[in-house]
């Protein structure tokens, strides 16, 4: 039996050929440049603000090192009242929100080390609504709210 395409073997080459071309450019400006140094470069060593809250300004990495720790935080509040449970949704959004601008970081590492001046868009496009909107989900979910009263008192 023949495929009308070639092999699968061969399906499969091509597929990975155009993955590694955009990861790995043959241009000898970013011939050098790996996917850790990116990363590096857009969570540790960016110090433009995501956030600017008056004369507070966030970086990348202090956003994401306090949504850390909130998360933490939320995890051993959970975790003494039995509703751990309910973390579950909103760590898997905040997960795809990091992972939304670090995607495009690590398919287009070379694109991303030269065009700098683009990727801090892309943390506003998930990562910092996300992060920002989940904060007052868990602090709903860490504040144990008064339970209403079953008997109504006159």
């Amino acid at each position: 039996m023949a495929l009308c395409f070639g092999s699968a073997a061969d399906a499969w080459q091509n597929m990975t050929r155009a993955v590694t071309d955009r990861v790995s450019l043959t241009d000898s400006a970013v011939r050098d440049v790996n996917v850790p140094q990116v990363l590096a470069q857009y969570f540790r060593e960016s110090t433009e603000p995501l956030l600017q809250l008056g004369p507070v300004s966030v970086a990348a990495w202090q956003l994401l090192l306090f949504a850390l720790l909130v998360g933490a935080v939320s995890v051993v509040a959970c975790l003494r009242r039995g509703t751990a449970a309910q973390l579950v949704p909103p760590c898997i959004v905040w997960g795809l929100g990091l992972a939304a601008p670090a995607s495009w970081m690590v398919l287009s590492k070379a694109h991303a080390a030269i065009h700098t001046h683009l990727v801090p868009m892309l943390w506003h496009f998930a990562f910092v609504p996300i992060s920002c909107m989940l904060l007052p989900v868990l602090a709903k979910l860490m504040i144990p709210g008064r339970k209403k009263d079953l008997v109504a008192s006159h």
